[in-house]
């Protein structure tokens, strides 16, 4: 993105992008939340990135028409809560919660998948005072997605 006084032009291949409601695999076990939460986790990611000229929910429309939107979407293939009393009591990785997605970038307009990949991330509760909540879990996979976004849509 370059800025010019008050114009700012996006130079990304995909300039849009619209973000899919992560969903869960029956078998991952996730509860719905976790779906939500790292679906709003990727779209605060991409906002605060400052990369994208928009960022959609699915099904809104872009400010420009004519923009070249990709889709990010992504299902909860494993999902562990771990145990936060464990991450209280012990620490040092003990109880870490643990999250793994296939996400898709796809080529809104051609449906084409530009990259798709599995990522994972754990949570071990940092420097929280009591464990830290096995949602946070989202907020590095979230990053995670960020990183790959950036390497396929700019």
């Amino acid at each position: 993105m370059m800025t010019f006084g008050a114009l700012t032009l996006c130079a990304a291949k995909y300039p849009v992008v619209e973000v899919d409601q992560f969903d869960a695999k029956a078998e991952a076990k996730a509860p719905p939340e976790i779906g939500v939460k790292l679906t709003e986790d990727v779209m605060k990611k991409l906002t605060e990135s400052k990369n994208y000229a928009g960022i959609l929910r699915s099904g809104e429309k872009p400010a420009d028409s004519e923009a070249k939107i990709a889709k990010i979407a992504g299902t909860i293939t494993a999902f562990d809560a771990g145990s936060r009393a464990m991450r209280y009591a012990v620490g040092f990785g003990a109880g870490k919660s643990k999250i793994t997605v296939h996400v898709q970038f796809i080529d809104a307009a051609s449906g084409k998948v530009l990259l798709e990949s599995d990522i994972e991330n754990k949570f071990s509760g940092g420097l929280s005072v009591v464990g830290g909540d096995a949602a946070q879990v989202t907020d590095g996979l979230a990053k995670k997605i960020l990183a790959l976004a950036n390497k396929t849509l700019l």
